[in-house]
C-alpha cells in the first residue's frame, strides 16, 4: 500500500517525468500536493502538483509563496536591489 508521502517521494526522486506526473497524480492529501508545490527541485513538479491543488487555502499558500519570491510580498512591490 503506497502512502501519500511514498508517492511524494517518488515524485521528488524519480528522474523519469512520466513516473513523476503518475506519482503526483495519485496523490490524495492535498497538504501534500501543496508542499510538493512550494518545495520541489524541479519546476516540473511544482508546476504538475500545484495544478491538483484547489482548496483556496492551498492556491493562496502558493500565490503567497510566488509574491514573496517575486519580491512582491513587501509593501510597494519593488524587489530589493
Amino acid at each position: 500500500q503506497w502512502t501519500d508521502p511514498m508517492r511524494a517521494e517518488v515524485a521528488r526522486r524519480a528522474v523519469d517525468p512520466q513516473r513523476r506526473n503518475a506519482a503526483i497524480a495519485t496523490i490524495r492529501d492535498e497538504g501534500a500536493l501543496v508542499t510538493l508545490a512550494l518545495d520541489a527541485e524541479h519546476a516540473d513538479i511544482r508546476m504538475a502538483a500545484a495544478e491538483r491543488v484547489r482548496s483556496v487555502e492551498g492556491l493562496r499558500s502558493i500565490a503567497d509563496r510566488a509574491r514573496i519570491l517575486l519580491g512582491r510580498g513587501r509593501k510597494g512591490g519593488a524587489p530589493r536591489t
